[in-house]
């Protein structure tokens, strides 16, 4: 609802900020996820984007945020998000496929935000915290590590060099 007040108010960016869980061992606490691409698995996207189309970040934001986290030195994966708006409806099952699939975390906005995006013809991207692991089957919580302490911190100094860079 705030992106498309934020849209018929003149805004044309977007940087999703979040948590997200890694689903990929090599995905760790406080790293960083720049989505590509989601895996749409709630109900919002489907009101902007028919069931064929695939909900993608804009390459030219995806490019700015690469270049500054690795101007700010953090740990950084890109690639597929895994949205789902029903967070204990992550199974077993849903989890070894999509780890399979090499999808590296899981939230509950990125394919929401990509799919209005893509349907109001502005740019959007996603830069996850990784909070939480299920990558072992098991969830692991990081949520009151100093890993995701830091990484909060650095959140808005990248967010605020990428929007001058772009």
């Amino acid at each position: 609802m705030h992106m498309e007040e934020l849209i018929a108010c003149g805004g044309r960016k977007f940087i999703l900020t979040g948590f997200a869980g890694s689903l990929q061992k090599h995905v760790d606490i406080g790293d960083f996820v720049i989505g590509t691409d989601a895996i749409r698995d709630e109900g919002t996207s489907y009101h902007y984007l028919s069931r064929n189309i695939r909900a993608s970040a804009s390459k030219e934001l995806i490019e700015a945020l690469v270049k500054c986290c690795r101007k700010h030195g953090i740990t950084f994966h890109c690639g597929t998000v895994w949205t789902i708006g029903a967070p204990y409806r992550e199974t077993r099952r849903k989890v070894l496929r999509y780890q399979r699939q090499g999808v590296l975390c899981v939230d509950m906005e990125t394919a929401a935000l990509f799919s209005l995006a893509i349907y109001r013809k502005v740019m959007a991207a996603s830069l996850l915290r990784i909070s939480d692991i299920l990558a072992e089957l098991k969830w692991t919580n990081g949520f009151d590590t100093q890993k995701l302490k830091l990484a909060e911190e650095k959140t808005v100094p990248i967010v605020i060099d990428t929007i001058k860079t772009i």
